[in-house]
């Protein structure tokens, strides 16, 4: 398993209580290093993932977010501009989104608010659920209105901390 830390996020490892992150702060020194982050592989990640909160839960929002970022931009990255919503959310990396289930929810809305983009087939996907549709008919196909409505949603709905 592989977890990647933020270094410019990273505590120091005396401001961490758990000696499995104060050790993996000391490995972090001398971990591979990419775009910026650690990179740390190995035994004490999984530990990490099987402990119980709040360090498990801690790291497992770390990668989910990780795992988001990378699915997103690979989204990003592969449409084709002028491509039918269709097409859009067809894409492999869109679908793994979906796939990440409810706990892509809060970045979706993240990237709503930072930058309106075609997340609505995901949110409706993952929720699953008719009755859910802040969209005001009159906001139908305003994307910044869209988005705005999804967000007051995310807030109202305690998936925007």
């Amino acid at each position: 398993m592989i977890l990647v830390l933020e270094t410019m996020k990273m505590q120091t490892s005396s401001d961490l209580a758990s000696p499995l992150l104060r050790h993996l702060a000391n490995e972090a020194a001398s971990a591979n290093k990419h775009n910026g982050n650690v990179i740390y592989q190995g035994p004490a990640i999984d530990a990490i993932f099987d402990a119980e909160p709040p360090w498990g839960h801690t790291v497992k929002k770390a990668a989910t977010r990780v795992k988001f970022d990378r699915l997103a931009k690979k989204w990003k990255e592969n449409r084709q501009w002028g491509a039918d919503i269709t097409e859009l959310c067809m894409q492999p990396a869109y679908q793994a989104i979906i796939g990440m289930g409810e706990t892509a929810i809060p970045y979706i809305l993240r990237e709503l608010s930072e930058k309106p983009d075609h997340w609505f087939w995901a949110l409706n996907a993952i929720i699953a659920d008719d009755s859910v549709d802040p969209i005001p008919t009159e906001s139908q196909g305003k994307l910044r209105e869209m988005a705005q409505a999804w967000i007051d949603w995310g807030r109202q709905n305690g998936q925007i901390e």
